[in-house]
Parts: C-alpha cells; structure tokens; sequence
C-alpha cells in the first residue's frame, strides 16, 4: 500500500497470521522476494516484516528459517548495497533467535561475513559486526577460536597501516563477539588484550582522528572484564591505567588539571566566586558540533565502572589513583559524559564502602572525605539540573558510607538542598535525589550540625510534601521524620531553642 500506517498496519498482523495459518513458507518468501528484488521503497516494509515474523519466536516461524538461510547468504556481497543491509539484518535476527536451526549452514554464514567486514560501505560494515557477533554464540571452540583470531590479525594489520576505519571496524567486531561469547573468550585474552592497548594508545596520540578506534577499543576492554572477570585479573592494571588516560582525553579543548589541588583551596575559592550562591557549571562554554572525543571519554568511565562492578577486590589497590582521576573529571563539560563520570563515582563510593570491602579501602574513602566534598561544591550548586542530580546522587552514597565524618561539610550541601526544593522549575527527578540525600544525611548525623539549618530545612521539606506529584510527597514526609529527630533526638530532653517553629511548621505540612 501507498500509505506508511497502512504498511505499519500490516506488518504487526504478520506474527498473528503465522500464528493462524500453515502458509509460512509462502508469506515468508513472499516477503523476501520482495527484500531481494522489489523496488526500493518496498524493501524497507518487507525486511521489517520479515524481522517481526521472526523476532517473535514462533515455532511455525522457525520452520522456515531452513529455507531462509541460504537465500540471505547468498543475497550478502551483492551488487545493490541495499539488499546486502537487509539480508545482514534478517540473519542477524535468525542467529539470535534460531541458532539451532542453522547449524549445518555456519560455516557458509561464518566464509560469508568476515570478508564482508573490509567492505567499503559504513552501513554493510556495521551490520555484519552485529552478525560476527551473534555467530560466535553458536560456533564451536575451534571455529570460534580462528575467527578471533583472524579478527585480531586484521586488527593489527590495519592498525599498522594506519587505516582507522578499518581499525575501528575491527575492534568493533572484537567487542560484539566479548558480549556475545563471554567466558569462552577468555583463552584469547593473552593475545587479545595487549592487541586492544597497544591500538587504543595509538589512538589516543592520534587525537581526533582515533576517535572510533580507541572508543571501541575501551568498549571491548568493558565486555572483556565484565564476561572474563577471572581471566581478566591480570590485566586489570593496565586497562584501568588506558581508561584513565582516555578519561582525559580531549584534543580539542585545554583546560586546567586540578587533580593535585588543595580541597581546602578549592573551598575557598568557590567562596570567593559565588558569594551569592549561584556557582558556574564548571563545564566552560567551549562547543563543536564536530568534536567526537566526548565517546572516548564516556567508554573511559564504562570501563571503569565494568572494573568496579566485577573486580570488587581490587578497588583498595586501585583507589588512589581512580578517586582522583573522578574528582578532576566532575567538570567535565560534556553532559551525558559528566552523568557517567558521577555514576562511576558513585560506584566507587558504593564499592569502597560496601560489606565486603577491607578496612584499608573504608579508610582511604574517609582520607578523602575533604577532598570529595570540595570537588562536589560547584557540582550541587550548577545551572544543570542534571549535574545537581548527579552531584547529589554522590553525596547521599556518600552520607551513607562515611555518617558523622560528614557531619561538619553539610554546610557546602544543605543551602543547594534548600533551593532545589523551594524552586518549583527544579525537576522531579532532582527534587528526589535531593531529597534522597538530605534523609540519609539526617539519618548519620549528629543533630548539632544539623540545627544550624533547620528553618531553612523545615520550610522546603513542608514545601515538597504539598507538591501534586506522589513519590516527592512520600519523600518529604520521609525527610520531615528525619528533621523531627533531628529536631529532638532524646524526648526526654528539653528542645533547642529555636525548634519550635520548625516543628510547627512541619506539623502543618503533614496535617
């Protein structure tokens, strides 16, 4: 049909009618003969169709993938560059969801796609990663293990040419075939981890123009530690060493390293800066459409945080040099990045304090308690909403992990707390996390640093709990518990001056 709702219409009635009927092998080669030799505008609805059909699963579907296989094979590498996407995204789908059936046809499928990845069409390219990779979850050791390692071989030798298309294109398929192949890689990482630093440390010095290659490089380092954890112990140094080189990796822009600052000096200078509150973003106003290198910087801070997830152990060894590194990084002035840097620190806050952590980790995260809170004071008090989240989803792990040590920094937390809830522009989400954090430091502090705030306190926590949405309302009455013990932690003493109207003025929210 002419009209797009129509086609879209029909398409979602394919996987009822396979369920109804025993004509599969006509509908489904009918829709393919469409795929491989109707006209344009057509191939796109049929190849979504023909993915809908078997993205369901259906065992009357299945049938026909025996069928179906070596006619996509055979439509891979052809003339029209169109009917070789569409073929890849239909095989892509019939690895994943009918390995089984296509065992006798894997060797032809695996001689098909690897040569399709020096293929000079982008879009081929990224269609036959994904295929390399949903492949190697059904080959056997040996098949699999000679395509890691003609995959290696290629990666080299482009990287020794310096062809960073291809380099990258293969460092890609490294990483699909690490998620897809988990633990069965681990007998290649000999080889295969020194491989992926040595290219992504090319890639670095190359600047922009490595942009992909160290980008997938990291992300196949993530895959390797977070499905190898075991076989992966020995190189966790230097891949933690690459990923926080490439945290800082950023061509197009110079901007100071505060890494080695004082924390009390940089306390003083915000003071300085911001008498009135309002705090720059910290981010700077440099922006280019063009500059990629924020993707470098985001693997940087998935590998690490794939190293604190499943190397738990290690982070006593490794937190001298990852806590720095995350506090110089809180300025970061691309957004998604700095949400994932404030996610990775937060990890970290979380592992360093976690049950199963060592003394000697719990210990280093208190030595750094100064140094941690002065690179949060701009964060909480940033233009973005989003940064505040960030920053404020740090300090709660953190007012949980370390309790009364951060009893005499609430000051640098609690007027941002005050303004977050008393702006009604501020986010829900904020106003949340915000919230999340002012209970859990009430919650571990000691009263009298809390007192001197308490009015301010009370009124934006009787503000939140009128708020019309349910969750904010439920949290304020949470932090309005808090502030009453706070208010009076012993019944049988006499209250602080002072607290009186606070307490009234919390009754009144709550009544």
């Amino acid at each position: 049909d002419a009209a797009g709702d129509v086609q879209g219409l029909a398409v979602k009635c394919l996987p009822l009618l396979i369920y109804k009927t025993s004509q599969v092998d006509m509908i489904v080669d009918g829709l393919f003969q469409m795929v491989e030799k109707g006209k344009d505008e057509d191939r796109d609805i049929a190849s979504i169709g023909l993915k809908t059909v078997l993205a369901d699963g259906q065992p009357s579907a299945g049938a026909a993938v025996g069928r179906l296989t070596p006619r996509l094979v055979s439509g891979i590498g052809g003339a029209k560059t169109e009917v070789t996407v569409c073929c890849l995204e239909i095989l892509h789908e019939v690895l994943l969801r009918f390995p089984s059936l296509v065992t006798s046809d894997l060797a032809t499928i695996k001689a098909k796609l690897l040569p399709e990845l020096d293929s000079p069409r982008p879009a081929t390219r990224k269609r036959t990663v994904t295929c390399v990779g949903a492949l190697c979850g059904s080959l056997s050791d040996e098949d699999f293990s000679s395509v890691v390692a003609y995959l290696l071989d290629q990666l080299e030798a482009s990287a020794a040419k310096e062809d960073a298309a291809a380099t990258a294109t293969y460092a890609q398929a490294l990483c699909a075939v690490a998620r897809s192949a988990g633990f069965r890689l681990g007998p290649n990482l000999e080889r295969l981890v020194p491989a992926m630093l040595r290219t992504a440390e090319a890639a670095l010095v190359l600047g922009e123009g490595g942009t992909d290659v160290a980008e997938h490089c990291l992300l196949a380092g993530e895959a390797v530690v977070l499905r190898c954890p075991g076989d992966a112990t020995p190189y966790v140094g230097d891949l933690v060493g690459l990923a926080l080189r490439a945290l800082k990796h950023d061509p197009n822009y110079a901007d100071g390293d505060d890494e080695d600052e004082d924390p009390e000096a940089m306390e003083d200078g915000d003071e300085e800066e911001d008498q009135d509150g309002d705090e720059d973003d910290g981010d700077g106003e440099y922006s280019d459409d063009d500059d990629m290198s924020w993707k470098v910087r985001r693997a940087a801070t998935k590998l690490l945080s794939a190293v604190m997830a499943a190397k738990a152990d290690c982070v006593a060894e490794l937190f001298p040099r990852l806590c720095p590194a995350l506090l110089a990084r809180f300025g970061e002035r691309e957004e998604s990045v700095r949400a994932d840097v404030f996610a990775t620190a937060r990890l970290l806050v979380v592992t360093a304090a976690g049950p199963g952590a060592a003394q000697e980790v719990k210990a280093l995260l208190r030595s750094n308690l100064p140094r941690i809170v002065a690179a949060l004071r701009p964060q909480v008090r940033s233009r973005s909403p989003k940064t505040r989240q960030g920053a404020f989803v740090v300090a709660r792990e953190l007012a949980l992990a370390t309790g009364p040590d951060l009893a005499p920094h609430l000051g640098v937390f609690l007027p941002a707390v005050c303004k977050a809830l008393t702006d009604r522009q501020a986010p829900s989400a904020l106003r949340l996390d915000v919230l999340g954090f002012l209970r859990a430091a009430l919650d571990t502090s000691p009263a009298d640093a809390v007192r001197p705030h308490m009015q301010g306190l009370s009124d934006a926590v009787a503000l939140a709990a009128g708020d019309r949405y349910y969750k904010i309302v439920a949290e304020a009455l949470r932090a309005a518990a808090a502030l009453v013990r706070a208010a009076r932690p012993d019944p049988a003493e006499a209250a602080a001056s002072g607290v009186g109207a606070c307490v009234k003025t919390l009754h009144a929210a709550v009544s």
